[in-house]
């Protein structure tokens, strides 16, 4: 969850989830009858769900869900598969949106990977193992976060199924096929002991969890966390990418790692952002 200075996208609070889909089945059937390879890259922004189309090929879909408004991400290998990241579908009317969007899609989810474990990330992964047989895939260092998750929903009042045992574990620099994307798995502590975000080089995008937020940081109050390494994963892992990479964090909307490098407040390119402040 990101520090209370984080500034949601407010085209998130209005439209209507019927009309994405329409408008996303027709342009997407559109791209699959182009000959061309390259394709101009477009967003749409409605309530509860957003997509960018890096390609063609790609289609990067993110829903909000949950109390906590996490953001899930789903990536179209534009193969007929899909790669879910950090389920967070807690609900009922949440997990039928998410079926429901794939059926009509035609997308098959084939791998689930989580940034990190904590409860609002992880609320949908029950159902996940239970529709499609994926066992989410995260570092070992967040294992124990994962297995206490159910303990931690307790604690904030809401309900959550125990999730399923993990699938592999994920390890640093690791390289993960997604259709024709490849993903590089960074290891980015602080927010959680195991935290990591998923690179497209290629395409120059992040799905970076709970690390860096348009104009904010993820917060370092609740167990396993740690300032400096968070501040250490910022400046050294996430600054190191070109300015031009899109960040697609667990809660609110897009931002670029040059934009955060010039204006984050909490940890900057200059050092001078108030967790940098010795």
């Amino acid at each position: 969850m990101p520090r209370e200075r984080s500034v949601l996208n407010p085209i998130l609070a209005e439209g209507d989830i019927g009309a994405i889909v329409k408008l996303r089945l027709s342009l997407w059937k559109e791209q699959r009858d182009q000959k061309s390879k390259d394709c101009e890259s477009y967003e749409i922004a409605l309530r509860r769900h957003t997509f960018r189309s890096y390609s063609q090929m790609t289609i990067l879909h993110a829903f909000t869900f949950n109390a906590f408004g996490e953001r899930t991400y789903l990536l179209d290998h534009g193969d007929g598969g899909a790669t879910v990241f950090d389920p967070g579908m807690s609900t009922k009317n949440e997990q039928e949106e998410f079926a429901k969007f794939c059926d009509d899609a035609g997308i098959v989810p084939t791998q689930c990977l989580l940034t990190h474990a904590h409860l609002d990330h992880v609320m949908g992964a029950a159902w996940i193992f239970e529709r499609w047989g994926l066992k989410p895939r995260l570092h070992p260092q967040d294992n124990l976060t994962y297995e206490q998750a159910p303990r931690a929903a307790a604690v904030y009042g809401v309900q959550m199924s125990d999730p399923p045992a993990p699938g592999d574990f994920l390890s640093e620099g690791e390289r993960i096929r997604c259709g024709s994307s490849e993903l590089e798995v960074l290891f980015t502590p602080g927010h959680a002991p195991g935290h990591v975000v998923f690179v497209e080089h290629q395409q120059g995008w992040v799905v970076g969890g709970d690390v860096l937020f348009e104009r904010s940081v993820g917060r370092t109050d609740l167990p396993g966390c740690d300032p400096l390494a968070l501040v250490k994963s910022i400046a050294e892992v996430l600054y190191a990418l070109p300015d031009d990479f899109e960040v697609w964090p667990g809660h609110g909307g897009a931002t670029t790692i040059g934009i955060e490098k010039r204006e984050n407040p909490f940890v900057n390119a200059a050092g001078t952002g108030m967790m940098q402040r010795g």
